[in-house]
């Protein structure tokens, strides 16, 4: 299990950190340009930092839901892209088919959903 100082170190070597005196946009409230949360999600799937709790070989990282709520915390120290178009995908979707999936479900849809090559709405 990761420190929260070794979560930070490895956060800070892929992501800025958000300036405290700037407001963290709404959900939904952004650009409707994709590409900045691609490119935001793709940073982040390679060490399974957007869905922790998800097996490695689908972006997930097999946290602990403790280290996953340490890795949420510390990614609000960072900025970050508008995910709303993200969202259904990561929140609900993947989930589900996390845990009531066919393998052959998972492997086709999993690492898509995190690293934001596939949208669900």
């Amino acid at each position: 299990m990761l420190t929260d100082d070794q979560i930070h170190d490895a956060l800070s070597s892929i992501l800025e950190r958000r300036d405290p005196d700037v407001p963290a946009t709404v959900l939904g409230a952004g650009s409707d340009d994709l590409g900045v949360g691609l490119r935001y999600l793709e940073a982040l799937v390679d060490g399974g930092w957007m869905v922790p709790t998800w097996p490695l070989e689908h972006g997930g990282r097999g946290a602990t839901d403790d280290e996953a709520r340490r890795i949420s915390t510390a990614l609000g120290d960072y900025a970050s892209a508008d995910l709303y178009p993200y969202g259904v995908g990561i929140s609900l979707v993947g989930p589900v088919l996390r845990d009531h999936g066919t393998p052959e479900q998972q492997d086709r849809w999993l690492r898509p959903i995190a690293d934001g090559s596939e949208i669900w709405c």
